[in-house]
């Protein structure tokens, strides 16, 4: 038996070989000495060799093409680790031999060879280029650890963060500290500080009107009541993000009542097919037809300043006028400019811990009017955040007033550009990858190759009975515990990149624990891992359960929560989940019964294919009938992982 089990295997491993040759771009007299090569090499290694050399292949890249070019380094370089070999870099190579043949006809090899080093940092020496174009594979890689190449869909955001995306990003080296201070006016220059208050707001209010009506000439037209460049330019950027802001809630709220349209459309459907008499379709055609019209007349409303819920205490008279518009004129701000060595026109930070303030009134040679205010700064923390400020290109200092016990206090809020730090835990040894939830967290914990090694749960109780301010608060302390779980482990954090779109769900209380768990963990969580040093990655969240439950379901016995973490991880350090050989031997058999719902060239359509299948069938990857067992254990296979278990009974309900 073992014999021709190891027959069998060479016979596969000699066909993989000969496969890789004949796609070779060479002369017949060149392809027979690598089959040589090849066969040799696989007559001294162990049979298993090749299985692992093509599973590596096709963790790091997904082109046919790329994985042969792949399989032929190895075969090529015995002696070498495969590294983080990629798509794009197995484009760069191909582009650099072609310029190498091109040179090596016109006899200029050196300048193609230099050009080639800086397309493709990893090649050591252009004689490997000429030497690879020969047919033995690509050139020789400093070889490191998965994590080194971030794979498509894959974000890393590093220490700075950054944007959502399907398409790899840049690092920002900074990030943004926001410091408080508090302001000690004197009584002569509080009246011309709540002017700025005052006049900062009503032109606020007004350029938010036009720009709502869709003006032009705002700028000059805001010029005329306040004279104030600087301002005015912090009025139109902060009224454009609130107009956009606006835009983006509009196309979410359409998007989600037209979903909500089509779930009722498929429930009156459903219930017409059994019994046209039902009691329910008369309220869901009622539901239906309120929708309908809210959909029809939605639009963009004017925003309420100062919160809609002050402006109610205020109409039901529970404030008084001066102290509503006290509350509701609470801030001005004016945004840094590095230009010409001025950090900020309007707001200056001075040395004696004093901040100059530029009125609206004008003086001779029409300059502002200016007043200075002292601030306090006694404590450590604050003295070291004026020396940060100090070295900081720019900054945007916001001066804010509110009312605590009967008294009207000043602060100011500066914002500040420092080096993001440099992070301490990275994807050299692996990864966490988090399964986020609207009642807890998964966390699981995967070495450089891809293995299970832990798994945690971190609940949250009641976060949608808290109020705001409390709830922040609770989610800081458990996003500290992720964080703190991260560092023990010493490994960078990989998170879903979730789309920010509402859930169509009729159930209110759970779209608000969504909406909740989306608008804060996910800050708060990147906030930290930034602050501490922990490496943190976004994965394209398509099909991570489905792969987890119908993969590694057998292997692990967890939760789906928990295996789609794994996933998570996984896919954070750039390993590919391919079906599994017996899930592609089903899948054959299926043929065209099932129509795929997503398109030829998506990465998961088989595993949308096995899903439809396995729902259709109702079979569910933790008890699979007695015949998928027996024909595991015919073939072979291990479903879990794909590869060729040691022992052939495995499987199998009982031994024997």
């Amino acid at each position: 038996m073992d014999k021709k089990k190891r027959r069998r295997e060479e016979d596969e491993a000699e066909d993989v070989c000969s496969k890789f040759v004949e796609e070779l771009d060479l002369p017949d007299e060149e392809k027979a000495p690598l089959k040589a090569q090849c066969d040799a090499r696989l007559r001294k290694a162990s049979p298993k060799m090749l299985y692992d050399l093509e599973s590596s292949c096709s963790r790091l890249v997904d082109d046919p093409d790329s994985i042969a070019a792949c399989i032929g380094f190895g075969l090529a370089h015995p002696e070498v680790k495969l590294a983080a070999f990629n798509k794009e870099m197995a484009q760069k190579v191909q582009f650099c031999l072609t310029q190498m043949d091109k040179a090596r006809k016109h006899g200029d090899a050196r300048e193609y060879g230099e050009f080639c080093l800086d397309q493709v940092p990893e090649v050591k020496n252009p004689k490997d280029l000429i030497k690879s174009s020969k047919g033995y594979g690509p050139p020789a890689f400093d070889h490191g650890t998965f994590s080194s190449a971030i794979p498509d869909g894959v974000n890393d955001l590093g220490s700075a963060g950054a944007s959502p995306g399907n398409s790899r990003q840049p690092i920002s080296p900074t990030q943004i500290k926001t410091v408080r201070f508090r302001l000690f006016p004197t009584e002569r220059q509080i009246p011309a500080l709540n002017e700025i208050f005052t006049i900062y707001n009503r032109v606020k209010r007004s350029g938010y009107q036009m720009r709502f009506n869709g003006e032009s000439d705002i700028q000059q037209k805001l010029m005329r009541i306040c004279r104030n460049n600087p301002y005015v330019n912090t009025i139109l950027i902060e009224n454009t993000a609130k107009l956009q802001a606006q835009e983006t809630w509009l196309k979410k709220m359409r998007k989600y009542i037209e979903g909500k349209i089509e779930v009722i459309q498929d429930k009156i459907n459903d219930i017409k097919g059994k019994d046209k008499r039902d009691r329910r379709l008369r309220g869901l055609f009622a539901k239906l037809s309120s929708l309908q019209n809210k959909l029809r007349t939605l639009k963009l409303k004017p925003v309420t300043f100062g919160t809609k819920g002050l402006f109610k205490n205020r109409s039901k008279g529970k404030l008084t006028r001066e102290e509503f518009r006290i509350r509701r004129d609470a801030s001005f701000v004016c945004i840094g400019k590095a230009q010409g060595g001025v950090k900020n026109l309007n707001l200056k930070i001075l040395p004696g811990n004093e901040l100059r303030i530029a009125t609206f009134k004008k003086e001779k040679g029409n300059r502002a009017r200016k007043i200075i205010i002292p601030f306090s700064a006694n404590t450590t923390k604050q003295k070291a955040w004026l020396q940060e400020i100090d070295q900081a290109d720019k900054y945007t200092v916001c001066v804010k007033r509110q009312i605590t016990r009967g008294d009207i206090r000043y602060y100011m809020y500066v914002s500040y550009e420092i080096p993001a730090p440099t992070p301490k835990h990275g994807f050299g040894n692996g990864a966490i990858g988090l399964d986020f939830n609207y009642d807890f967290v998964s966390l699981t914990n995967v070495d450089a190759r891809g293995r299970l090694l832990s798994y945690q749960t971190i609940k949250f109780r009641n976060l949608h009975s808290y109020r705001k301010n409390r709830r922040a608060d609770y989610a800081s302390y458990k996003m500290d515990k992720v964080v703190n779980y991260c560092i023990h482990k010493r490994k960078g954090l990989v998170i879903e990149d979730l789309s920010f779109n509402q859930s169509f769900s009729y159930n209110k209380k759970l779209n608000r624990k969504l909406s909740n768990f989306k608008t804060s963990m996910l800050e708060i969580l990147e906030r930290k891992c930034t602050r501490k040093g922990v490496a943190i990655r976004r994965v394209h969240p398509a099909y991570t359960s489905i792969i987890g439950r119908l993969k590694y379901s057998r292997s692990y016995n967890l939760s789906v929560h928990h295996l789609a973490s794994y996933v998570i991880a996984r896919r954070g350090l750039g390993f590919q989940e391919l079906l599994p050989p017996l899930h592609k031997w089903l899948l054959s058999q299926v043929g065209g019964v099932l129509k795929p719902r997503l398109k030829q060239g998506s990465p998961y359509r088989d595993w949308a294919k096995l899903h439809d299948l396995f729902k259709h069938c109702g079979i569910t990857s933790f008890r699979p009938p007695e015949i998928m067992k027996k024909v595991s254990v015919k073939y072979g296979l291990n479903p879990a992982t794909g590869a060729r278990p040691d022992n052939l009974r495995t499987g199998l309900p009982f031994p024997g």
